[in-house]
């Protein structure tokens, strides 16, 4: 359906676009660097592919859920209530391959923004990845929903250091220098 449609899960690797931001094999786009890569422009067909990354229906819930006072992952991964007989050690093991595609694609939403010049809409997106990766550190009921909320925070970011260091932000740009190089 169009409110569940994800334009970042079609591969683009065969197409040529973003070439040089992208690892070999990735089937995405690898978010390391293209909110920087925005400030130098894009082709016509990359800004088709971000636009429709940014404009997705997609975002409208995810930015629901972020700003949500709790969210119910148990509840949302699983039937509840859970039988008698269930045991945590049964449990099958979530992937999340997928929310960090969804990162990432955050960050692609975020390079459209700095690439139409829409800064502000750009650090909204940015934001919005850092919180999503804050529900699940806060919400989540296993380490490993921890372990990958760090990650996403990590990747949101990645992309604020950016987004400030093409503006000028220098106070953005102190709040956004990864914890193991900030001065003790």
């Amino acid at each position: 359906s169009a409110a569940i449609a994800r334009p970042w899960d079609t591969p683009c690797v065969d197409s040529g676009l973003f070439a040089s931001l992208r690892s070999t094999g990735a089937e995405g786009v690898v978010a390391s660097n293209i909110v920087t890569a925005a400030a130098h422009g894009f082709s016509p067909a990359e800004m088709a592919y971000l636009k429709a990354v940014a404009t997705a229906p997609y975002w409208a819930d995810l930015e629901r859920v972020v700003r949500a006072p709790a969210v119910d992952i148990i509840g949302g991964r699983f039937v509840v209530p859970f039988r008698e007989d269930a045991r945590a050690f049964a449990m099958p093991i979530t992937k999340f391959a997928d929310s960090k595609r969804v990162a990432f694609a955050g960050v692609s939403r975020a390079a459209y923004y700095v690439a139409t010049g829409d800064y502000a809409k750009a650090e909204h997106a940015l934001k919005t990845v850092v919180s999503y990766g804050f529900v699940l550190i806060d919400n989540g009921p296993f380490i490993i929903d921890a372990l990958i909320g760090r990650v996403i925070v990590n990747i949101g970011r990645d992309g604020l250091q950016q987004l400030y260091t093409l503006t000028g932000n220098v106070e953005g740009q102190r709040l956004t220098v990864p914890f193991s190089t900030q001065p003790s």
